[in-house]
């Protein structure tokens, strides 16, 4: 989920979609867990053997939460890098949130960029900043619900601007009598 913070003219961006999607990393999907943990119910009596089996099931339930995690940095860093490439010089530098893993190593669980929302000196360049806000919220192949709502406050912004736009070309053409040369696409 994208949150939008105004601090100062500025926006911040985070993604903690994927996060919530995963769920509990070190504890994979249930069934399967079950399914693992019933292989724990072995015949015999050799003690060896039923602590062996225990170890590479712990040792199962380990690599899955590891790979899990891997997956959610891969889909967090695609995510942020997409904002940050379309952002351009709206956007700001990649922060990322980690968490440990079972294996000790930190993985990349979430993240932010923030963008600068601004208007522009002219109602054209508010437009142009805006489409350009829109597009890095909206950049992600998965974007989240609140990459919809940056996008839905840029679209805000740029609506604005086309009415300002619209009013500034209304009253020119009032005063020259050209109100048929009114254009407000930019």
């Amino acid at each position: 989920m994208m949150q939008v913070n105004n601090i100062q003219n500025s926006a911040f961006i985070y993604d903690t979609s994927i996060v919530n999607q995963s769920k509990d990393v070190n504890n994979p999907n249930p069934e399967e867990v079950q399914k693992i943990e019933n292989k724990d119910e072995i015949k015999g009596d050799n003690p060896q053997e039923k602590q062996s089996l225990k170890d590479s099931i712990e040792q199962q339930k380990m690599n899955q939460a590891i790979q899990q995690l891997k997956r959610i940095e891969q889909k967090v860093i695609a995510h942020e890098l997409a904002h940050k490439s379309v952002g351009g010089e709206l956007a700001g530098s990649i922060r990322y949130k980690y968490k440990t893993g079972p294996d000790g190593k930190r993985y990349i669980v979430g993240g932010e960029v923030p963008i600068q929302v601004k208007k522009g000196k002219t109602p054209e360049e508010t437009i142009k900043i805006s489409q350009k806000i829109k597009a890095a919220a909206l950049a992600p192949a998965d974007p989240s619900p609140q990459d919809l709502r940056v996008a839905s406050r840029a679209t805000a912004l740029e609506m604005q601007a086309r009415a300002e736009l619209y009013k500034k070309q209304l009253e020119e053409g009032s005063s020259s009598d050209e109100k048929s040369k009114i254009n407000i696409n930019v």
